[in-house]
Parts: structure tokens; sequence; C-alpha cells
């Protein structure tokens, strides 16, 4: 416990008159006069978020006469109490018969009951003066009195008899009496009821209350939530007969411990398990190319699993892909046992949409009767390029072979425990999986090229573990909803910078820049200031460097293109993606890679040099090794040959690749084991869905796993070549990578509140780059329609170019589903705040160590822009250091801005 002490804190000149100073100052502007009255403050100086905090002001009350009013204050909130008020346990008054018992109801946990010899449980004396008291007793149950021993003899005079009875602790009147009535002490005579405690309050004509709202005035509670993580300070003033004293608290409020003991108490003993066959339909995964992701390493990884000892090896069920269609569609496992549930580890080929359901178990219990198990994409199985954190399995382990794998261990629970399980069928149906909605133009989801993989199975004797299981494998289900959502910000914790080149695009129809409308959006576009426009859509270096030569007629059409992205905006930047490998140049050849090296090399010295457009990123490759990465890792031999050639004309440029399609962690280390040394950025695509049936809740749920994916990256170029400085770039993104039929939520708010977690989650990762899939047209994926009319993801790059910059702060919130980050530039402070969630909710959002804002009744201190439904909303708010409650609509998301001599346009 932690005590201000103002006795000692006096004891230092310096600090004395410093004090004096503050308290002289605040008293004239309260009325009242400085004292020294307050001993202590005493409260936990740390405590752990979600913990109560309790705050005790202790207060020498000799100099004020009995029945003085006393105002004590916390923070915002103001308690009063009088001087002379007395509390009396009960159990510390009690009469020799009385006894004391154990009650969690009552206030200290004890109370008192009469005893067996006499209805008398409570004797205490009565102050000698001459106020007039009225006395209170908190008790339960039946009928109690009040009374005082007769002045003569050992007969007892009734003062006061309380009728009221009740199952629960309440305070009940028992009269007000001075000294003169009483002979010395006062006793309690109950009829079957429970004392806790009885209350003496001196009256005052000016404060009449009921004692609920005056016991315990001197000590306040303030409940923190698992937000609160940070250095909290709280005003302590206290006011009597015009006297006022001030003081300051600090409480600082930590993470909550990580709760471990739930994760280590699962452990399944080998007589709870047993092994399900897979043998017979077993085949060996060297036979199969890409299937070898199996090796040592991942075998010993997966031999025990929480005690589960499952059978791994070079062995596998691989169901039928049309690649390979000498696999088994449907496979039938022998069980011919009891079971509380199984558990399966799972991994598969390439990915569908999410949510389809890629396979499905079949158990039949031995009266031939069946349940359906589906084996549905990202939930209970994940595709190579699909999260390794499904919603319904547990992501166990992450392989390799030319292409990701995800390995996931999947517990179902018998509903039929009582059953003896026949067998369990495996299967998938390609024909029913594949649909024609599937876009074939890029093989991104095609189910019909999957195949899902079973590694092992164990049957499960526990329903204790198999609960347990099932439990701990739903932690990544959507939460759509919360009670309550808290949410604290504190400005002094600044944990990083926010990069200017975050919030950037990529530019379409490059070639086209000479038509009228380019000149609209381009007006438009300045004012969203983005400041690094990739040049990807709309030119291939094949249609410049033909097999039949040099075209220059559209080099200048690209060269005024890349003049007119950039016009007279001096801090914008290109990043050239040099895309569509010309076919007349195989990497395969070491003659094929010369020519693409010079070709590299050429574009160099041709924009840079000639053109004088001082191009500092160059990107090489776009989403190649598509379905695998080639044995040979030719392309990764003529990334290395390019990049030297590029660096030989213009050592200055930034060399970067190799944008996959999705950021497959040992793909992207597979290219940068080979390349290193010669990259100065990592690449890599995201997009969530191709499909327009993903749920909402899902693609929201899945923002964080952005910046989870540049976590993973670094982490793996730390192990690569440790201590290197390197660049990362999300080159492409948006929520589908499908144009047929176009994802509309891009085009709406909900877009642009999915598109501001995104942006939240890689502030907090530190991303370097990020360019959104695209700018302008392209159906719903530009920040522009086809007439450059503005969407609502431009304004969020409008409002995020221009205020969202500087440095990022400690920002805590409650439910996943409901955001906030703060920023602050120089001067200026900034706050958003992101609904996700299909309802409106509110959040209890903290302020710590924000600047102190006057209140402006008539304009307000603050910017606020709100993004939902009805559109952007800007308008003048209050906005103060502190506690808050904001009131969201569904689907929303806000800036708060602190007004600072620039607002916006």
């Amino acid at each position: 416990m932690y005590r201000v002490n103002l006795i000692n804190i006096a004891k230092s000149k310096v600090v004395c008159h410093l004090l004096g100073a503050l308290f002289v100052l605040a008293c004239v502007s309260a009325g009242v006069k400085a004292a020294d009255f307050v001993r202590d403050v005493t409260y936990p100086k740390q405590i752990q978020a979600g913990e109560l905090c309790k705050i005790k002001i202790h207060v020498d009350q000799h100099r004020w006469p009995v029945g003085a009013m006393i105002r004590y204050q916390f923070d915002h909130r103001e308690q009063l109490g009088i001087v002379g008020m007395q509390i009396l346990e009960a159990e510390e008054h009690l009469t020799d018969d009385a006894q004391v018992i154990d009650d969690p109801e009552a206030s200290g946990g004890k109370a008192v009951v009469k005893g067996k010899r006499s209805k008398f449980v409570f004797d205490a004396a009565f102050p000698k003066n001459d106020m007039l008291y009225a006395v209170w007793v908190l008790a339960k149950g039946g009928i109690i009195s009040l009374k005082t021993p007769e002045l003569e003899g050992d007969q007892f005079k009734q003062l006061h008899k309380s009728w009221n009875k009740s199952e629960t602790y309440t305070w009940r009147g028992l009269g007000s009496h001075v000294a003169a009535d009483i002979n010395k002490t006062i006793r309690l005579m109950v009829d079957d009821a429970t004392v806790d405690r009885v209350l003496l309050v001196p009256l005052n004509r000016d404060l009449l209350v009921h004692p609920q709202t005056i016991v315990n005035a001197d000590t306040f509670d303030w409940q923190t939530n698992r937000t609160s993580v940070g250095q909290h300070q709280f005003d302590v003033r206290v006011q009597c007969q015009g006297q006022m004293e001030k003081t300051q608290v600090t409480v600082h409020v930590l993470p909550r411990e990580s709760v471990t003991s739930a994760q280590d108490d699962l452990h399944v003993a080998a007589d709870q398990q047993y092994v399900v066959l897979l043998k017979d339909h077993q085949v060996p995964l060297k036979k199969y190319p890409l299937y070898r992701f199996v090796d040592d390493a991942l075998i010993k990884k997966l031999s025990d699993i929480h005690g589960m000892r499952f059978p791994v090896d070079f062995n596998a069920i691989c169901l039928r892909s049309k690649s390979h269609q000498d696999l088994p569609e449907s496979v039938a496992l022998l069980v011919n046992d009891y079971a509380q549930g199984f558990s399966f580890l799972f991994a598969e080929y390439w990915q569908g949409d999410v949510g389809k359901e890629m396979a499905y178990l079949k158990i039949v219990y031995d009266n031939d009767e069946s349940v359906h198990v589906p084996l549905r994409e990202e939930f209970e199985i994940s595709g190579s390029l699909r999260s390794d954190q499904p919603r319904n399995a547990l992501g166990v382990a992450v392989a390799f072979s030319t292409v990701g794998y995800n390995v996931t261990l999947h517990t179902w629970p018998n509903p039929h425990q009582e059953r003896k399980v026949k067998q369990i069928v495996f299967a998938n149906d390609l024909t029913k999986r594949s649909t024609k909605d599937e876009n074939t133009l890029i093989p991104m989801n095609l189910t019909r090229i999957t195949s899902q993989i079973m590694l092992a199975a164990i049957g499960h004797r526990s329903a204790e573990n198999v609960a347990k299981l099932v439990k701990r494998q739903q932690t990544q289900q959507v939460q759509t909803q919360e009670l309550a959502t808290f949410g604290t910000i504190d400005f002094n914790n600044v944990k990083g910078n926010i990069s200017p080149n975050l919030f950037s695009i990529n530019e379409s129809f490059i070639l086209s820049t000479d038509r009228p409308v380019f000149a609209d959006y381009h007006k438009k576009a300045g004012r969203l200031d983005a400041k690094v426009y990739r040049i990807h859509s709309g030119w291939t270096p094949r249609r410049i460097y033909t097999k039949d030569g040099f075209d220059q007629n559209v080099y200048e059409n690209f060269v005024t293109g890349l003049k007119n992205t950039i016009g007279d905006h001096k801090d914008w930047q290109l990043m050239i993606c040099i895309n569509f490998i010309p076919k007349y140049m195989d990497p395969t050849t070491v003659e094929g890679r010369k020519l693409f090296s010079d070709m590299c090399a050429d574009m160099v010295k041709r924009l840079n040099g000639d053109e004088k457009l001082g191009i500092t990123y160059w990107e090489i490759y776009n989403e190649v090794y598509f379905r695998k990465i080639a044995e040979d890792r030719s392309l990764w031999i003529m990334f290395n040959e390019a990049a030297k050639a590029m660096k030989a004309v213009d050592p200055n440029i930034k060399i970067g690749g190799y944008a996959p399609c999705w950021p497959s962690v040992p793909m992207i280390r597979d290219f940068y084991t080979h390349c290193h040394q010669n990259v100065d950025f990592l690449s890599w695509h995201k997009y969530l869905t191709g499909s327009v049936k993903t749920q909402t809740p899902y693609l929201m749920a899945m923002t964080p796993s952005f910046g989870k994916d540049v976590h993973a990256i670094r982490q793996m170029v730390n192990e690569v070549t440790p201590g290197k400085k390197l660049e990362y770039a999300l080159t492409e993104f948006n929520i589908s990578w499908n144009w047929k039929p176009h994802e509309p939520r891009q085009a709406t708010h909900v877009g642009a509140v999915w598109l501001s977690s995104v942006f939240l989650h890689l502030i907090n990762a530190e991303l370097d780059i990020s360019q959104l899939w695209h700018s302008r047209g392209g159906g719903t994926f530009g920040l522009f329609g086809d007439g450059n009319e503005p969407r609502p993801n431009a304004h969020l790059f409008y409002l995020c170019n221009k205020y969202v910059k500087g440095q990022y702060v400690d920002s805590q919130y409650s439910s996943p589903m409901v955001e906030t980050l703060g920023f602050m530039n120089k001067n200026q402070y900034g706050v958003m705040v992101i609904n996700k969630t299909d309802t409106a909710v509110t959040m209890h959002l903290d302020l710590l160590n924000a600047p102190q804002l006057s209140e402006d009744i008539y304009e307000g201190n603050t910017l606020l822009y709100t993004l939902n439904e009805s559109g952007l909303k800007k308008e003048m708010v209050n906005f103060a250091n502190g506690p808050m409650s904001i009131a969201m609509g569904p689907c929303e998301v806000r800036f708060y801005i602190t007004a600072s001599g620039e607002e916006a346009e």
C-alpha cells in the first residue's frame, strides 16, 4: 500500500513552498483557505488491469466541531461525511453472551447474533457531548430494540424499537438521542436478528442524510478494466469549514499477467487415447512432389501435442484433386470402438474460399447411423494460402514443400458416446465443391486443384479432455458483440513512429494520363496526398521491350504517365513494378536471364538517368511462382542478376520483391534466403477472399492478421539475416482479389471501416509501405469511381494522410471488434475509434496524459470526423483528458483531432 504523507513532504522547504503556492491558488479560486489536515492518502501504487483500486483519505478531524460537514473529492467524484460520526462494528462491542458468526454478506465478513441466555448482542458507550445523534443499525432478520440501562437497578429503558424485517442487510433507524437521555451506554436487543454494525451520526441541520451516503465517505473505489494500462493521475481534495487541501495520487496500471494455467493443465494420458489406423489408405508423400512437406522436424513436433501421440510419418491420406486423379475420393477408416471424440491432424494443398466445405468426415456408428462433419476452409482445415489460425481448429505447425502448408488439429466431440463407432469416412467431392463463379484467370481459390490431407487421428476416452480441446480451438471464432467495450490511450507512452508512406496506392491507367478525365482525377487525388504510387497496372515490360525491338511510342506514353502522376508533388514517389516478364526472356537459361537483367538495367538508365525521375523503389516480379516455387529457383537466380545490374547503373535505388499473392512466410523465406544480399525491401500481397458471400464479421475479425503478417515476416528476416535493416511493403491488398463479380463492400463505408482497422494494425506493426489496390475505376477497387467521384475509402485516405502521422501511442481496447488508436504529431493529438460491428456500441474511453483543453460551449475544442453509412461528417466537439463515453453507430469510424491552428479544409 502506498501513502502520500503531506507532513513528510512539508519537511522540504522547497516542496513546501511549491505546495503552499498551489494550495493557495486553488483555495483562492474556490473561496476557501489552505490547510494541512490531510494526514495521508493510502492506495496501491501499482495494480494489474482489471483489479479494483481502493483509495482512502485520512483526515485529522479534531480541529472542526462535531457535526461539521466534510467534502471528500476523488477525481470527478464527491462524497460527504460528518465530523464525529462513529461506525461501531458489532463484533467489537458484543455482550458477554452474544456470538460472532462468519457471514460473507456482512460488511466485514462477520456479524453478531444472540446467545443462549440473553437477547442482548451489542453494548457501546454513547458520546459525551450535547449533540443530538441519530442511531442506525445495519442488520437483517427480526425485531431490534435500542435500550439503555436504568439509573438504578439492572433494568433497561427502551429508547426505540424497529419492527422492520428483511432477509438482507439494510440500515434501520433507531431514533435520535442525546447524552442526557442515555445512561453512559446503549444496548441492542434482538429477536432473531443478525447485527453487522451500528452508526452514530451527529445531526447537522444542513445535512440530513441516509447512512448509505456517508458511510465510508473517505474511501473511493476505482474499478479498472483490462484496457486501463498506463499511468493514471487523480486529484484528491478535502474541504471543511472554509478550509481546503489538495493533493494528487498516481496509480500505475500494469498489463494483466498471462493466464497460462488453463493452457498447461491439458495433458492426454496414454490410457485416455487410442490410434485410429490410417496405413491401409496412406500413400508415400515422396511420390507427389507438391506434397513433400513432412520432414523429421515436423514429425517430432507433431508426435506429442498435449500428450496426444500422433503417429505421423512420411505417409498420409491424400484425397483426389484434378492434378492427381489416381488418389481416392473417399476412404473408410475402421474404428470399432467407443469414443468421447476424435482429434485429427489435417493439411491441405491450395485452398478454396473461406467457409467453403472442402471435404468432410462421416462418423458411422454400429447401427449404421452417421453424423456429417464438414471440413470448411479456414475453420477445420486451412489451405496453403490461408490463415494458419483457423476458426474451429488449432494451428499447430507451418510446413513447406515449394508451397506453404498449414497443419491443423481439429477435435470433434462425439454426441453419441454411448454408441460404438464403426468407421470414419474421410472424403471430398470435386463435382460439388467446384462452382462456376471460381475465377480461373487467377487460380487463387480453385477447389478442383486442392487435396485434403490427413496425417493422423486418435480417439479419446476422456470427455473432459475433449471438452478442453474443443474450448481451446474455439478461441479463434469471430466475436461480433460485446456487452461493454473499454479503451485506454496513454499519450505519455509513445510506442513508435507512423510511416509517411503507409497510406499509399497502386496507380492505374498509367498509359492514358493524356485524357481530360485525368486532370480532374489528379486534382482530387492531390488532396489525398498518398506518398508512394506503385506502377503495375496498365503497363508491362512486354509492351516496351518486345521481341521485335524497343517500342518508343509506348515508352514515351509510359514516361508521360509517370511524370503526370507525380505532377508538382515533390514529396511523392514512384515504385516501378517490373511485372510480366517478356516471354522471350527464359529465366531457366543463361541467355534469357541476361536479356532480363539488361532490360531492368536499361529501365533504370532511361528513367533515372535520361528522364531524371529519381525513382527510388523498384519491385522485381509480381505474384510469380503462384502455385509453387520451381525446384531450380531460376527466378531467384534471375532476381539476383537483375538487381546487381540495376545497382550498377544507379546504386541509390532500392530493390525489392517478390510480391507473392499471399504472405506465406515459408515461401517468402525461400525467396529471401536465396536473394537477401540484393533485397532492400520485402513485398507481398494480401486479399482476404474471392467471394462476395464471405461474411462481413469474418472480414472485420481478420484485420489484425495484416499486422501479424508484418511481425512474422520481420521475425523470419531476423532469423535469416540478424541485424539487417530492411523495409517492408504490402504492395497490394483489399478485401477481395476477384472481379467476377466485383466485391461491393470495397466501394462502401463497410470497406472504409475495414480499411481503417487494417491501417490501425499496420501502424502498430510499424509497416513501412502499404498500397491499396487501387486508385481509380476498376469496378469497386478504385478510391474513385469511373466518374472520378470519391468513395468512402478516398475520404479515409484523406483523413489518414492529413492527420494520422508522427507517433502512435499505447492504445488498449477490450473488444477486438471495437478498436482505438491514439497518435500525435508535434502539438496535434488524435484519436481514431472504429466500430467494426453491425450494431450500435458505446466505447468507454479513458485518455491519459492528453492535452488539457478548455471547453468551448459555442464552437467545441476538437475536430470530429465521422465516416459511416451516411457518408463523411465534420463537426466541432468538446474533447477532454480523462474518461468519456463515445456512442457509435453500426460500422463506423471516427477521428478526433485536437484543433491546433490548422483545421481541415
